[in-house]
């Protein structure tokens, strides 16, 4: 952290894989004196090449997603098919006023490690 702030950057991109980028960030939100703290995911991966893009046509229909599910399902899969579906639950939720849990975390979820019907910690940042 003093490295960063040493440097005194106005933006901090931040390259974990999620949700790793994002609790660090929220972490360390407090410390960190730079004015704007971006999770940019696979970005640095991808523009050093070590990671392949999903072609034009997916990316600019929505498809990236699947891309990367079949490049990484081992590692995606959970997050493409558990948590986005949950994600737009809690959002039409939202939507429909009908949200009646303190949060959407508090919403079972099939994790790694841990049984069905196990609570999760909440990624969402206040």
């Amino acid at each position: 952290m003093a490295t960063i702030n040493r440097a005194a950057p106005d933006i901090v991109w931040v390259g974990f894989s999620t949700p790793k980028q994002e609790q660090w960030m929220y972490r360390n939100r407090g410390r960190l004196k730079a004015a704007v703290v971006l999770g940019v995911g696979a970005a640095f991966d991808i523009h050093s090449g070590t990671r392949s893009q999903a072609p034009r046509w997916m990316r600019e229909n929505g498809w990236e997603w699947l891309f990367r599910l079949i490049q990484e399902p081992k590692r995606l899969w959970r997050r493409y098919l558990i948590y986005g579906p949950q994600f737009l639950f809690c959002v039409a939720l939202e939507l429909l006023k009908l949200n009646t849990v303190h949060s959407c975390a508090e919403i079972p979820l099939l994790s790694k490690g841990k049984p069905l019907g196990t609570p999760v910690t909440p990624l969402c940042l206040p």
